[in-house]
């Protein structure tokens, strides 16, 4: 398996903590991705432990998995799609895992659905301990996002219909 694609198709890549892993791991994000998309998680983690304290680590094990999508020039010149999972190594040090790929646009990533629900029961299943990197890759490698024009009219208006209301607007 190629490290960008399987069969020239992009494959989702990954960054962070695996409980059979001893420390951080990644693969198939680019450099600036990895060290942007780190600096962020880890001063919200501090800031969120210095907030919540001992309360912290509950709050932690059991926060939803969050889908994203970020735009062009966040990290990188592209924008991106994926998922963010509360996760742990395999020596107890809690860190979250992320699943993303280069995505087209905010109305491609919205449209993709099924792609997102496939990419989180793949993710969830990094917790069992028995689920290695290799399992993992074999997962990920049949989930690139849908490419071209995946967005209906429909989908597009409620892209800019929530964008707006975001805003505070109306539409």
């Amino acid at each position: 398996m190629s490290e960008a694609a399987v069969n020239g198709v992009a494959v989702p890549g990954w960054f962070g903590k695996l409980p059979n892993v001893g420390d951080f791991a990644s693969r198939r994000l680019p450099d600036g991705f990895v060290q942007g998309w780190d600096r962020w998680l880890q001063h919200g983690l501090a800031s969120a432990r210095g907030e919540l304290g001992e309360r912290w680590l509950a709050a932690y094990l059991v926060a939803p998995i969050r889908r994203f999508w970020l735009a062009p020039g966040l990290l990188g010149d592209s924008s991106w799609a994926g998922l963010l999972m509360p996760s742990v190594d395999r020596v107890g040090r809690h860190f979250p895992l992320t699943v993303a790929q280069p995505a087209q646009s905010l109305a491609a990533a919205l449209a993709a659905r099924d792609w997102y629900r496939a990419l989180d029961a793949a993710a969830r299943r990094v917790l069992d301990v028995d689920f290695t990197i290799d399992d993992l890759e074999h997962a990920l490698a049949s989930l690139a996002m849908p490419v071209g024009d995946a967005a209906d009219a429909s989908t597009r208006q409620l892209a800019a219909s929530a964008f707006a209301s975001m805003l505070g607007a109306t539409r």
